[in-house]
This record gives structure tokens, sequence and C-alpha cells, in this order.
């Protein structure tokens, strides 16, 4: 394997990482959007229960 052999598969490895890496962290996003979401539909979820048993007392 000579020098520029040897800088090019290195350089593709780097490449390949930085790719996964982006692939990586663009997946982590959407993750972490979609766990958001699912917090924000437990919260108002909390709360429209919360809402329901106070009325629920008052009416009694």
């Amino acid at each position: 394997m000579t020098v520029l052999e040897s800088k090019k598969s290195s350089l593709l490895l780097i490449n390949n990482t930085d790719f996964y890496t982006i692939v990586f962290f663009l997946n982590l996003q959407e993750f972490i959007e979609f766990e958001q979401s699912l917090m924000y539909d437990k919260t108002m979820k909390w709360k429209q229960t919360m809402m329901e048993r106070t009325f629920w007392r008052i009416g009694r």
C-alpha cells in the first residue's frame, strides 16, 4: 500500500465516521422531538384528569 492509498483509506474512514455521526445526531434529534411530544401528551392527559376530578368533586 502506498502512502497515497493509505491516506485515501483513512480519509474514507473519517468521512464514513462523520456521515454516521451526522445520521446518529439526526436520529437523536427526531427521537428527542418524539419524546417531547409524548411528554406533552402525558402532561395534557394528566391536566385533563385533574380537571375532571376537580369538577366531579364540585358536582357531588
